[in-house]
């Protein structure tokens, strides 16, 4: 895989922990590594980056991985974002009746 034109984030792969993340941003595009929340629940990963578009604008961009039966819990995240706009993304390995073969 070439990754030339992206800039790599990742949370490297632990001793006993299925894996690990990557976020990929481009290399236009301003990004910095941001502190991971805590607290997300248990069994829960994530790997956060800002993006900056312009001087002002902020982006937070959260890739999450719930692992089975996990519970996750974005409340403090979404309390103590200092009003930016947050996204989050990932594998939340979510189950819905609707969603069911």
């Amino acid at each position: 895989m070439r990754l030339g034109r992206y800039q790599l984030f990742q949370q490297p792969y632990q001793p006993g922990d299925p894996g690990g993340l990557i976020t990929l941003v481009r290399k236009d595009i301003l990004a910095t590594l941001t502190d991971n929340p805590q607290d997300l629940g248990e069994q829960v990963d994530s790997l956060g980056v800002t993006v900056h578009i312009g001087y002002a604008t902020k982006i937070d961009i959260y890739n999450v991985y719930c692992r089975q039966r996990s519970t996750l819990n974005l409340q403090p995240v979404m309390e103590d974002n200092g009003g930016r706009t947050t996204v989050f993304s990932g594998d939340f390995n979510a189950h819905h009746d609707a969603l069911e073969p």
